[in-house]
């Protein structure tokens, strides 16, 4: 199953605070096999052999194909039928592998400390130095840890746990987090951090215990809850069904200092908006 519009939900422990993107090393096609395509504009291009993937862009395999990326101590191998974008966050220093389909195996050098997710429309699984393994079905995603330690959080239910070698966790809308497999298994807990979302377009939806805020936006989004929408370049409701502020906005809430104006679902502002509806 494809997914569309909002395409992952990435998870930032303990509260990390998102940057803004930096110039960062490309992944070499170590291997590749079948069926597999890189995005280019609104076409899927066959990959091949030695090529470079940068960063930001979609790849996916059909059929029998498979595809293996490399980069800095982190290998990643894209089941066949699966869709992966590979992006970054906090100016280049954590890695975000977005599945969107399929099953994606992730082995990381621990030597490196490395940081990066496997983020999934229900799930997101924190590397610890390890070698796992996400997939995602029809309704949940699953990880499954073959050495090492994995954070998993269940971004629907907002709950994390940690998987260890031979366990396996799995989540969705209606299955919270849930764990199986060898050994004593820990226990589901609240998810106190920020749970990321990023959106097909590119923008980034930043909530702490349902109150949305979307930040370095490119192309709007929604807020739902209690939220602000921050450097936003084309509307997007900010406030969504609560209470939220739009700021630097160039389209959309209501707007002081505005040219135009917009509408805000809520009780919501807008400062230098520049396109939109109502006006103060």
């Amino acid at each position: 199953m494809w997914w569309h519009g909002t395409i992952g939900a990435l998870a930032l422990l303990g509260g990390v605070a998102l940057a803004s993107p930096a110039l960062a090393e490309d992944w070499q096609i170590a291997s590749v096999s079948g069926k597999a395509f890189r995005l280019e504009g609104a076409s899927w291009v066959p990959v091949k052999p030695a090529e470079e993937i940068a960063v930001g862009d979609t790849v996916k395999t059909l059929g029998s194909g498979t595809l293996t990326l490399t980069r800095s101590g982190v290998t990643v191998t894209i089941a066949p039928n699966s869709r992966v974008q590979l992006a970054e966050r906090m100016n280049g220093k954590f890695t975000d592998v977005i599945q969107t389909a399929g099953s994606t195996a992730v082995e990381v050098d621990p030597r490196r400390r490395i940081r990066l997710a496997v983020a999934t429309p229900y799930m997101a699984a924190v590397v610890k130095g390890t070698v796992f393994t996400v997939s995602t079905f029809q309704g949940y995603s699953e990880t499954r840890v073959a050495r090492g330690r994995v954070a998993v959080i269940d971004t629907r239910n907002r709950l994390e746990a940690e998987v260890t070698a031979g366990q396996a966790a799995k989540a969705g809308p209606t299955t919270p987090l849930s764990l199986s497999g060898d050994g004593a298994l820990d226990t589901p807990e609240p998810f106190k951090g920020k749970v990321v979302t990023r959106a097909a377009d590119g923008t980034l939806t930043e909530s702490v215990n349902g109150a949305g805020k979307t930040v370095t936006s490119r192309a709007g989004g929604n807020a739902n809850g209690a939220g602000n929408s921050e450097n936003s370049k084309a509307g997007g409701n900010a406030g969504g069904n609560g209470n939220g502020n739009s700021g630097n906005s160039n389209a959309g809430g209501n707007s002081g200092s505005s040219n135009a104006g917009g509408n805000s679902n809520g009780a919501g502002n807008s400062g230098n908006s520049n396109a939109g509806g109502k006006s103060k």
